[in-house]
């Protein structure tokens, strides 16, 4: 016998203190194994497990549940009820649960669906369970054969497995469900209802997270000031907020776009100046140049815009970009057909340096540890050059 809630069902267990004699003892956690309930609990410093199985037996043991706590896991528990039931009033009846946790005024219900809800249902779905918590449904339980619970049209838990006997726990006349959990005596003790998110945990499974009670409404009132303060930074009324947000992505996204193309151009107007001689090597004119980008993925979007400036010849290029360097190699495709690889290319003069480097046939790329060693990626592509030159001879 015992006045705490075992873990089950997706309910957590009650917490506590069980004092015997002069000791309080935190209950941390309640399991059921078989018929009997396992308390776990927390010994103040000066008893030992000893000494506490020795006094089991010997001294008067008190149970004192959390009464607040157990309260605030009944507004969930009774709310998982009633949105399985708004579910089914806005969605559809194949909107079956599929599993739920319930903890002190938090919940998770999942539900079978077949895609994500829309914003305009999960309104509906909460102003339809509002409706309910202010009509102040009396909740009832009763311990019934499952047949006749059946036969009522109570709704069980599929793959579930029930005895003879179950309990039934009804809202008002619109929700009516095997259930052997914590519940309110009315539907008004909710206080509110809100839901906090709503995503996939399975093909075919979706998930509502809620709120109920003082966490929904300090959740609901955190909402309201952000909405008011983001509205005030955007000099809108709040419902034009989201719309005014919108717009300044959007406009954002221009810009950048818009910025991202002036600097090309402006990389293409450079094109004449970054790229200089560096001579001949087995037979392939080079060319060296010098890029710099604020963000690595920058680097071959300005290498391609210098690819009509090389009119034949291999271009090296020094890469600066997120304070790390690197050599790139552009080959066009006149040098590509004719059997030069960039990426190729690029990994036997990495190699040359002790280092790493690959791509395409007509743009590669490999890491430096500074600027200083570029003098040694011209030396060392010259030489691989003239190696593969004089061995095609």
């Amino acid at each position: 016998e015992s006045p705490f809630y075992a873990t089950g069902g997706g309910q957590v267990a009650d917490t506590g203190l069980l004092a015997l004699g002069g000791w309080e003892l935190p209950v941390l956690e309640v399991t059921r194994r078989g018929s009997r309930l396992c308390h776990r609990v927390a010994l103040p410093a000066g008893l030992s497990r000893e000494a506490l199985i020795a006094e089991l037996g010997a001294l008067p043991l008190e149970a004192r549940v959390d009464a607040g706590r157990r309260q605030a896991i009944a507004r969930a528990h009774t709310a998982t009820h009633l949105l399985h039931a708004a579910l089914h009033a806005v969605v559809g009846e194949e909107a079956t649960q599929a599993g739920s946790w319930v903890g002190p005024d938090s919940l998770r219900f999942d539900f079978n669906h077949y895609r994500a809800l829309r914003v305009e249902e999960l309104v509906a779905v909460e102003q339809q369970v509002g409706e309910w918590v202010l009509a102040n449904l009396p909740v009832r339980h009763e311990t019934l054969p499952i047949a006749a619970a059946m036969a009522r049209g109570a709704m069980a838990l599929f793959g579930e497995k029930y005895g003879e006997e179950v309990r039934v726990v009804s809202v008002g006349e619109v929700s009516l469900e095997l259930c052997g959990g914590t519940h309110l005596v009315a539907s008004g003790a909710i206080g509110q209802l809100l839901i906090t998110a709503e995503g996939s945990v399975a093909s075919g499974v979706r998930r509502l997270e809620a709120l109920t009670g003082l966490a929904a409404q300090r959740a609901g009132s955190l909402s309201r000031r952000t909405l008011s303060a983001l509205a005030q930074r955007l000099h809108v009324a709040p419902e034009q907020a989201e719309e005014s947000l919108a717009d300044l992505i959007e406009e954002r996204q221009r810009l950048r776009r818009d910025l991202e193309a002036l600097r090309a151009a402006q990389a293409a107007a450079r094109s004449e100046e970054l790229l200089a001689p560096a001579g001949s090597f087995g037979g392939i004119a080079v060319l060296r140049g010098e890029l710099k980008a604020e963000q690595p993925k920058e680097l071959r979007r300005l290498a391609d815009s210098l690819r009509g400036k090389l009119n034949g010849a291999l271009a090296v290029l020094l890469a600066e970009a997120g304070g790390k360097s690197s050599f790139l190699l552009l080959v066009p495709d006149g040098l590509a057909a004719a059997g030069l690889h960039a990426g190729r290319l690029a990994e036997q003069v990495a190699q040359r340096l002790g280092g790493r480097g690959g791509g395409s046939a007509t743009l590669a790329q490999a890491g430096l540890s500074g600027p200083e060693q570029f003098a040694a990626v011209l030396a060392a592509l010259g030489e691989t050059l003239a190696a593969q030159a004089g061995g095609e001879s």
